[in-house]
C-alpha cells in the first residue's frame, strides 16, 4: 500500500501553534486538495481510564469541516476500511511538521447535514492501537528458542498496519543482574 496526500488543511491553533492535517488515500498521486475546516478543526482524545495494568491506550481522532461551493470531497462512506489514512503534524521550534497522530478514517461513521452549502461534516479516525486488546500474541512454534518479547510486541503492532517505526528504550533491570542478564 503506498498512500499519497489527497486532501490537506493547515491552520493555527489557539496558542498559534502551526498544524497540519492531511488525509492520504491509497495509491493516490494526483494533486493536493484543500479542506474547508470549522472554527474547531480537530480533536483528538485518547481512550484511558489510567489502568496501570492496561498500558496500551487508544485514541480517535474527529475533524470538523465545511462542504462549501469550491470544495471538492470524496465519498468517503463508500470507500473500503483501511483507504484512507488521516495524518496530523504540528510545527516545532525550527517550525518544521512533525507528525503527531496518525490512524484510520472510520468511513462507515461519516456525518453531514443535508442543508444548503456550507454545511459541516464530521469525519473519524482512530489509531487502532485500542483495538489491539482483540489480538493475540501471534505464536511461532517453528523456532520458540530464537524469538524474544520485541518480536512479539512488533507482530501484535504490526496487526493495525500504520507501519510505525518501532524504538526501544529498556532501563528496567533483574535484581543483581550482571553481564547480558
Amino acid at each position: 500500500m503506498a498512500y499519497g496526500v489527497k486532501f490537506r488543511l493547515e491552520f493555527s491553533d489557539d496558542n498559534l501553534k502551526g498544524k497540519k492535517i492531511e488525509i492520504l488515500k491509497d495509491n493516490y498521486s494526483g494533486s493536493v486538495l484543500d479542506l474547508v475546516g470549522t472554527s474547531d478543526p480537530l480533536f483528538i482524545t485518547w481512550d484511558s481510564d489510567d489502568n496501570f495494568y492496561n498500558p496500551i491506550v487508544g485514541s480517535s481522532c474527529v475533524i470538523n469541516l465545511f462542504d462549501t461551493d469550491a470544495s471538492n470531497y470524496d465519498d468517503f462512506y463508500t470507500a473500503d476500511e483501511r483507504e484512507y489514512k488521516v495524518k496530523i503534524s504540528y510545527k516545532d521550534s525550527s517550525n518544521n511538521y512533525q507528525t503527531y497522530w496518525e490512524g484510520w478514517l472510520l468511513v462507515d461513521q461519516f456525518r453531514e447535514a443535508i442543508l444548503p452549502k456550507p454545511f459541516p461534516i464530521t469525519l473519524r479516525a482512530y489509531d487502532g492501537l485500542g483495538s489491539l486488546g482483540g489480538f493475540t500474541a501471534p505464536i511461532d512454534l517453528t523456532s520458540v528458542a530464537s524469538k524474544d518479547l520485541m518480536y512479539y510486541i512488533t507482530n501484535i503492532l504490526n496487526n493495525i498496519n500504520l507501519g510505525f517505526d518501532i524504538y526501544i528504550s529498556n532501563d528496567i533491570l533483574k535484581d543483581g543482574a550482571s553481564g547480558s542478564d
